[in-house]
């Protein structure tokens, strides 16, 4: 997830590597809430039990 969480890593060597990572592959934060919402705005008679959720720019 595209997060300012990153900036709180110390070690300026992991922070870097995890930047370019989620740079690359990472998914806005206004995405993820968008599946929580569909998730949690189901009808009663619905369950959601898993949600998968994977860039399309990451190889399988």
């Amino acid at each position: 997830m595209k997060t300012k969480l990153l900036e709180h890593i110390s070690d300026q060597d992991i922070q870097s590597a995890n930047k370019e990572y989620v740079g690359k592959f990472g998914v806005p934060a206004e995405t993820f809430a968008r599946m929580v919402a569909l998730a949690i705005n189901e009808p009663d008679d619905v369950d959601v039990n898993e949600i998968t959720l994977r860039p399309t720019a990451q190889e399988l």
